[in-house]
């Protein structure tokens, strides 16, 4: 009867070989959990019960998790953040706990995930699909707004009406999941697009309709409002271009971009009146307005940023403990429940405040050792995306990982993105997309990091081959 039952399991639930699918459908649908009432844990739920199913899976036919080291770091980090958030001074409570089962359930997908050609391929697809699909929400709800209102905004839960009660008369658009998750969306959308349109060469529709949905992606994030994820969106689409010029080419983009940027802004300057009257460009124009006067842009976050310093230096070395920085938030940004401001808006500083500088840097570093890596990647790969089709696929993959990791890595200077539940999920998906470049392309890093790395693996397998036969014993007895 085990047999039997593990055959079927076998055989019914291949589905759960495609981790790092399933983790983008769960990212690209994570709004449902606010807007429509559905229980954040059950999304969770299902997303550990793929893990279980697949752990099951390949303990009979012993295909023990790969370590490598594009992998560890990830452990390494939630390692490290995990014991910041065991400590007695930490915060405990719901989302505190929330955002760390989140991190290890994501840890697990990157830990047990190898996606092949045909999976990556489809994760871009789907990537770029929810992006199109919120840019359609987005910009048919600032056309038709009234039609929102009347339609539905009356099926979303309390929680989503009051959010777009206080923020849409503010200037921001209709959105789903809210602002932030919505622009997020919309950047990963244009990400996987921008991946898409690197596996290509030469003019064709295909790729001139992915460049078409990739300006329609930007425009949407444009009329949502979010000033910090435009700007991110821009840096990072400006980094992809310089990056595949030529130097040649990149010293004239660069020379005729800033003169560009500065006639374009030298005109917005001229006609600030007449641009104010368009609704949507309204936030961006009384930001400018506030800029050429002389008053705060930052929507108070240089506040915020004096208290994690202040805190920062009363403990240096530990900080004031996971999570811990909302006590410190004054009351008047406290006034409203529906902002709910709980961090310092910069993640670098919220580290140093929190965790102190023993931990800070065992936080950072895996970030810089991935964001490098896929630099180190992008440039190898640029060089041989031409010798074939998997090549060419893992030029795209990269492309798609470095935009993601650049944007986070940059709206973290300015914005919580780590602190969010769904950031795990963000930041796993970028990891997978260059895990999965580097098994198409079969190199291995072979900087010092990367050796060191490899060397700690290599002392760990022994124990980690006898854990996982120890897993796999009762499978076997159970045959």
């Amino acid at each position: 009867m085990f047999h039997n039952a593990l055959q079927k399991i076998q055989r019914n639930f291949r589905f759960t070989d495609w981790l790092m699918l399933i983790l983008a459908v769960f990212t690209g649908s994570f709004f449902i959990y606010r807007d429509l009432g559905i229980r954040m844990m059950v999304g969770f739920g299902f997303l550990c019960m793929v893990l279980l199913i697949h752990l099951v899976r390949r303990l009979a036919p012993n295909r023990p998790p790969r370590i490598t080291s594009l992998r560890l770091p990830y452990l390494a980090l939630s390692l490290v953040i995990l014991l910041n958030f065991l400590r007695p001074d930490s915060k405990h409570d719901v989302d505190s706990v929330s955002y760390i089962l989140s991190m290890l359930i994501t840890c697990g997908f990157v830990t047990l995930a190898a996606p092949d050609a045909r999976e990556a391929g489809r994760t871009l697809k789907v990537l770029g699909w929810a992006g199109f699909l919120m840019a359609v929400f987005v910009t048919f709800f600032v056309v038709f707004e009234e039609l929102f209102w009347d339609s539905v905004f009356h099926l979303l839960t309390p929680v989503a009406q009051e959010y777009l009660l206080f923020f849409v008369p503010g200037g921001y658009a209709i959105t789903l999941g809210g602002c932030t998750f919505t622009c997020y969306i919309l950047f990963f959308g244009m990400a996987a697009c921008c991946g898409l349109l690197c596996t290509g060469s030469g003019w064709t529709k295909k790729r001139a309709g992915l460049l078409l949905l990739c300006a329609f992606q930007l425009l949407a994030l444009m009329l949502v409002g979010r000033r910090g994820e435009l700007l991110g969106a821009l840096v990072c689409c400006a980094l992809l271009i310089l990056a595949m010029c030529t130097p040649k080419q990149r010293r004239l983009l660069i020379f005729f971009g800033i003169v560009l940027a500065s006639l374009l802004f030298g005109l917005m300057v001229m006609y600030l009146p007449q641009l104010k009257q368009i609704s949507f460009l309204e936030r961006y124009i009384v930001t400018i307005e506030n800029l050429l006067s002389g008053q705060d842009v930052t929507s108070g976050r240089l506040t915020l940023y004096q208290i994690a310093v202040a805190a920062f230096r009363e403990r240096p070395l530990f900080g004031i403990g996971w999570d811990q920085f909302q006590t410190l938030v004054p009351a008047e940004y406290l006034t409203d429940p529906v902002v709910g401001i709980e961090d310092t808006h910069c993640i670098y500083l919220q580290f140093l405040c929190e965790t102190g500088i023993l931990s800070t840097p065992l936080i950072i570093a895996p970030l810089l050792y991935y964001y490098w890596q896929v630099c180190a990647q992008f440039r190898l790969l640029k060089q041989r995306r031409s010798e074939s089709r998997e090549l060419s696929l893992a030029f795209g993959l990269c492309v798609s990982s470095l935009m993601i990791q650049s944007f986070l890595l940059f709206v973290g200077i300015y914005d919580p993105n780590f602190q969010r539940i769904i950031f795990w999920c963000f930041y796993a998906l970028s990891i997978l997309l260059m895990i999965a470049a580097q098994a198409l392309e079969g190199h291995l890093p072979l900087d010092p990091v990367s050796r060191a790395l490899d060397w700690s693996i290599g002392r760990l397998r022994p124990g980690l081959s006898t854990l996982w036969q120890t897993l796999r014993t009762p499978w076997k007895e159970g045959k």
